[in-house]
This record gives structure tokens, sequence and C-alpha cells, in this order.
């Protein structure tokens, strides 16, 4: 597992209740997947923590780290993930690792995932990243993707990297 996220959000049903989303992600079995698990804390204060959902919410494959990262909306309660996912040919000739970024929403409390109308999101944009190596090891210098919910509008925000052709990588 790797670069856990923790973000509490309402309900989306039981608007008194709040729910702590854990994302995480699983590299096994190989090309492994992205998970969120949900504690629903109907009584604010109760310890420990109790994780009743664990849901994949989409897969990853091939070189370099997800960048498994979550986001909220306030006001109806539905839950954000976003990652990158290598997509073939996963190495470009410059030596960076083509992406798909990537994108899957909850509206039931991390019961479910599915945005329009598929269960592993969706296809943001496809973009190259240098994610690196040391001693032939992923450095985990992916994850350049973000997202945020506007709570006015619901709008969802969602930032990723992409590199610069014209520059060398950098040394690790």
């Amino acid at each position: 597992e790797d670069q856990p996220w923790i973000l509490v959000n309402r309900d989306p049903v039981t608007g008194t209740q709040d729910n702590v989303y854990g994302a995480y992600d699983d590299p096994n079995p190989f090309p492994g997947s992205a998970h969120v698990s949900v504690a629903l804390v109907a009584t604010p204060g109760t310890l420990p923590l109790n994780f009743t959902r664990d849901n994949v919410v989409g897969g990853e494959n091939g070189p370099g780290n997800a960048g498994l990262r979550l986001a909220v909306d306030p006001n109806s309660g539905a839950v954000y993930a976003v990652w990158q996912q290598p997509s073939s040919p996963f190495t470009n000739p410059d030596g960076s690792i083509h992406q798909s970024y990537r994108i899957n929403r909850s509206t039931d409390g991390g019961q479910t995932w599915t945005l329009n109308g598929s269960s592993t999101g969706i296809e943001v944009a496809q973009r190259s990243s240098d994610q690196g190596s040391f001693a032939g090891v992923n450095s985990i210098l992916g994850g350049i993707d973000h997202a945020a919910v506007d709570p006015t509008t619901g709008d969802v925000y969602y930032v990723f990297g992409d590199r610069d052709g014209g520059t060398a990588p950098q040394p690790n």
C-alpha cells in the first residue's frame, strides 16, 4: 500500500452522519488496484473507526505511482477518486511514461463507485509524466494529480501534470 489518503465527508443520505474515507493503492496482485475504504461514524468521537466498506474504484497497470487522491462534495456527500494509470505504450521515446488520468465517484457513501456508467471510472486526459527511478526502482515521483470540489456549484476541478517535452528529465 502506498500514500494513503483520508478525508471526512457527510453521509449522502443521513446528513447528520459523517463518513471517513481512506484511499490506498494495492499493488498485489500485479497490476494492482485503487481502493477506497469507508467507516460510517453515526456517533462522533466513537473510536476505533470501523471500516466496513472497501471497494475498488479503478485499476492500475504498468510502471509508476498511481497517485490516488480523494475529493469530497460537502453539499451532496459525493466522493471523487482521481489517479493516473499508465497506458500503452507505457514508455515514450524520451523515457517518460504515457499516463491516463482517471476519475470515479461514489454517491452512496462508498458502497458503489460509478461515473458515466463505468464502474472503473473514466479517462479525463492522457499526458506524459516523469516517474523516475532510483537503482531501477520506482522513485514514487508520480501522483502529480489532485482534485477539489467547489462547495457552491459542485463542480469538480482536476489538476494533473504534463511533462514538458522540451526539457530533459531531472537526475534522481
